[in-house]
């Protein structure tokens, strides 16, 4: 239950977010609460000055302006994250604004998330009655990194080729006696323990684990010191 002193800066906190223009802004720093606007939502331009929003997502996330009538918006939106503020692993939807009246009018003319790789916002109209302003979260992948961790003669001109990589990815092995090699997208170099030459061409691609793990044991011919691995074409 909120303290009369909460109660007391949430009010404040609604009076304010009803209305900000002629280059003022509204900070909100978010820890999943929310702010409940009695009204209509006015971000606006006055003047030669922007208003702006600026909104920062804390330990618990973001929080959420809910507005009983329709959103009018212009100016700037700058979406920051605090130290707190822990990314998810999945992908995840925050609602910045939510309008009870689905009669949105306007976008924001300038818009600053954290990054444009991971992060987007979406103006979603007339969602379950509802026009929401959302930002999204998408996690890039990353990518492991690509190493053959282990090269092993077993046999007459046949090696055993551990490689880590990312998960369920094919990747291919070429051959050569120099570091040169054809192309340009050098993914894993091994020196052979003695000369090896050209990998049997049923032997050259092997496709990783859902752990990212592989191993192929191949044969090589002729008289070559590296192995490389590449993501297959």
């Amino acid at each position: 239950m909120m303290t009369p002193r909460e109660k007391a800066l949430a009010a404040a906190e609604a009076r304010a977010a009803q209305q900000v223009g002629a280059g003022g802004t509204l900070k909100i720093i978010g820890d999943a609460a929310t702010i409940n606007v009695n009204d209509d939502y006015k971000l606006w331009t006055g003047g030669s000055q922007d208003g702006a929003l600026e909104l920062v997502l804390k330990g618990g996330g973001i929080s959420t302006i809910n507005v009983t009538d329709y959103m009018q918006l212009r100016g700037t939106l700058d979406v920051s994250l605090d130290p707190s503020f822990v990314l998810p692993t999945t992908n995840t939807d925050y609602d910045l604004l939510v309008s009870a009246k689905p009669d949105r009018r306007g976008t924001f003319d300038t818009v600053t998330l954290p990054n444009e790789t991971d992060w987007s916002l979406t103006y979603v109209d007339g969602e379950a009655g509802k026009d929401i302003v959302r930002l999204t979260y998408v996690p890039v992948p990353e990518s492991s990194t690509l190493a053959i961790t282990s090269f092993t003669l077993v046999g007459v001109d046949t090696y055993e080729v551990m490689l880590e990589g990312d998960a369920l990815t094919a990747y291919k092995f070429d051959s050569s006696s120099t570091l040169v090699f054809p192309g340009t997208q050098v993914g894993s170099l091994q020196e052979g323990t003695i000369p090896v030459g050209t990998i049997n061409v049923a032997e050259d691609e092997v496709t990783t684990t859902v752990d990212g793990l592989a191993t192929v044991k191949m044969v090589l011919t002729g008289s070559a010191n590296f192995v490389r691995a590449e993501t297959a074409p």
